[in-house]
C-alpha cells in the first residue's frame, strides 16, 4: 500500500464507494499510447483527486475512441485481483512521493494518468521529478495500475 486514508475516500465506478487504501500494481514492461484515439475527448475522464482513477478508467474503456490504449495495460489480473486501473493525475503524482517505499526509488520513466486535459493532451507524471506534466495522448509512455479498497 502507498495511500492510507483514515476517513476514506470516494472510490468506485460512481464514486459512491468509501475506500481507505491504495496500491501498486505490475508496472507496464511496454509503452502505449493514452488512447487509441490521440485527438478525441473522452467523456468522464477528467477526474484528478484521490479516488477518481477508476471512474476515469472504466470511461475509458466504454470509449469507442479509446479501444485500445493505456487503460488495457492497466486492467491486468495480478495477485488474484482484477480491479486495477489507471490512477488519477492525484493517485499518481501521491504515488511518485512513495516511490521508494514500493521499490521504485530509482525509477525515471514517465506514466499516464486517468486524467485528461484537453482533446489531445493528458497528464502524466515522470518519477525522476516532483511535479506532474501534461503531455500529448500520442506520445508512449508506461502504465502503472493501481487498486483501490
Amino acid at each position: 500500500m502507498f495511500y492510507v486514508s483514515t476517513d476514506g475516500f470516494a472510490c468506485g465506478p460512481d464514486l459512491t464507494s468509501t475506500c481507505k487504501y491504495l496500491e501498486v500494481g505490475p508496472r507496464s514492461a511496454e509503452t502505449s499510447k493514452w488512447c487509441a484515439s490521440t485527438t478525441t475527448l473522452v467523456a468522464g475522464t477528467f477526474g484528478t483527486a484521490v479516488g477518481t482513477g477508476y471512474k476515469n478508467t472504466q470511461n475509458m474503456k466504454n470509449s469507442s475512441a479509446c479501444a485500445t490504449g493505456a487503460w488495457v495495460s492497466a486492467m491486468v489480473t495480478s495477485g488474484g485481483l482484477s480491479d486495477w486501473y489507471l490512477p488519477s493525475k492525484d493517485e499518481l503524482a501521491y504515488l511518485q512521493t512513495q516511490r521508494a517505499a514500493v521499490g521504485m526509488s530509482g525509477d525515471t520513466n514517465a506514466y499516464w494518468s486517468s486524467s485528461q486535459t484537453f482533446s489531445d493532451t493528458a497528464r502524466y507524471h515522470q518519477f525522476v521529478y516532483s511535479a506532474g506534466n501534461e503531455g500529448m495522448k500520442k506520445d508512449p509512455r508506461y502504465v502503472l495500475p493501481v487498486r483501490a479498497f
